[in-house]
C-alpha cells in the first residue's frame, strides 16, 4: 500500500512539473510571438507597400486575438473562485481599455485629424495597451 501511495505521489509530481513546464513554454512562445508581431508591423510600415493604417490594423487585430487565446487558456486552468476573480478583473480592465481608447481617439482628432501617420500611431497605442494586458495575464499563467 505504501508503495502505491509513493508511486501515485511521484506520478503527481511528474505531471505537475510537466504541466508547469508546458505552461512556461506556452508563455515564452506567446512572448516571442508578440515580439515577432512588433517586428512584422515595423517591417510592413518600412516596406511602404501598405498604408500605415493597414499595417496598424493588422497588428492590432493579431494582438487582440492573442489576448483572447491567452484569456481562454488561463480560464481553463483556474478553479471557479479563481475564474470569478479573473472575470471581475477582466471586466474592470475592459472598462479601463474603453476609456483609454476613447481618449486616444479624442487626442488624434484634436491634434491631427485625418493625418494617416497619426491615425496609425493611435491604433498602435491601442495595440500596445492590449499587449500590456496580455503580459499581465501571462504572469498569472506562471
Amino acid at each position: 500500500m505504501a508503495k502505491i501511495i509513493v508511486c501515485l505521489f511521484l506520478g503527481l509530481i511528474l505531471i505537475t512539473n510537466q504541466t508547469f513546464a508546458q505552461v512556461e513554454k506556452q508563455s515564452i512562445q506567446i512572448e516571442e510571438t508578440l515580439s515577432h508581431l512588433e517586428k512584422v508591423n515595423q517591417d510592413c510600415v518600412d516596406a511602404g507597400t501598405n498604408s500605415f493604417i493597414d499595417c496598424s490594423k493588422v497588428f492590432y487585430d493579431k494582438i487582440d486575438s492573442i489576448l483572447n487565446v491567452v484569456y481562454k487558456q488561463i480560464r481553463r486552468q483556474m478553479s471557479e473562485p479563481q475564474f470569478n476573480k479573473l472575470k471581475k478583473e477582466q471586466i474592470a480592465w475592459l472598462k479601463k481599455r474603453d476609456k483609454f481608447f476613447k481618449q486616444v481617439d479624442v487626442d488624434v482628432k484634436k491634434e491631427n485629424a485625418g493625418v494617416e501617420a497619426e491615425t496609425a500611431l493611435a491604433i498602435n497605442r491601442k495595440a500596445y495597451f492590449v499587449e500590456g494586458r496580455i503580459k499581465e495575464l501571462l504572469k498569472k499563467m506562471k
